[in-house]
């Protein structure tokens, strides 16, 4: 994940955490509960947001612990010969910013070399796009921190808590829909919807000129 997008879910899910503790807030907010449900309503709903928001928290922990220790490379699985001639071996790996000016690079000549003779036996050019692969390594530094957080098993959480969250997340509109009064709900709409288009009572009122 991107570590913004890390940043923004890790402040999500401590709303939602801060919430199920307090146990007030918007995410409490509703009209039309029923009668039976209202002392039960919000104990429910904090047990719910309380899971969801220590699985998201986990989410963004283990996101954001793969953003911090890993990073991107691109490794080369054979060997390539760049424009200006010099070869790099299989296995050399580059940031993207490296490799776009190693591919896009031109050789400096005062004259314009002649086209060469095409030859039927030469080797028709590598496609670079053909010998990379995306591989993700250590960040410099960080070789030797929490070694046994591999990328492999911190992408294994990241997914199974996202996975995870969407439990509760159900939950949450389940228990909403079970505990709401339907009919009080649609005569709540219909009111509000009425007062929404009701003009002012002093709309067409105008004063008379004096004259």
């Amino acid at each position: 994940m991107d570590l913004l997008f890390t940043v923004a879910l890790g402040a999500i899910a401590l709303y939602v955490l801060v919430s199920a503790i307090r146990g007030k807030g918007r995410l409490f907010q509703a009209d039309s509960i029923k009668e039976k449900y209202k002392d039960k309503y919000v104990k429910v709903l904090r047990i719910i947001y309380l899971v969801l928001g220590l699985f998201m928290v986990f989410n963004s922990a283990a996101s954001g612990l793969n953003n911090i220790l890993y990073e991107e490379k691109i490794e080369l699985t054979a060997d390539y010969e760049d424009p200006l001639g010099v070869v790099h071996m299989a296995g050399t790996q580059f940031d993207r910013q490296e490799l776009w000016d190693i591919v896009s690079a031109t050789p400096d000549s005062a004259e314009p070399e002649a086209a060469p003779e095409e030859d039927p036996e030469a080797k028709e050019p590598v496609n670079i796009n053909d010998i990379i692969i995306q591989v993700f390594v250590r960040k410099e530094g960080m070789e030797e921190t929490l070694p046994f957080l591999s990328r492999r098993l911190l992408d294994g959480l990241t997914t199974w808590f996202m996975i995870a969250s969407l439990v509760p997340l159900v939950a949450v509109f389940v228990a909403i829909n079970i505990m709401t009064d339907k009919e009080k709900r649609k005569e709540a709409q219909a009111k509000a919807k009425g007062n929404s288009l009701r003009m002012p009572s002093g709309a067409f009122e105008f004063d008379e000129d004096d004259s």
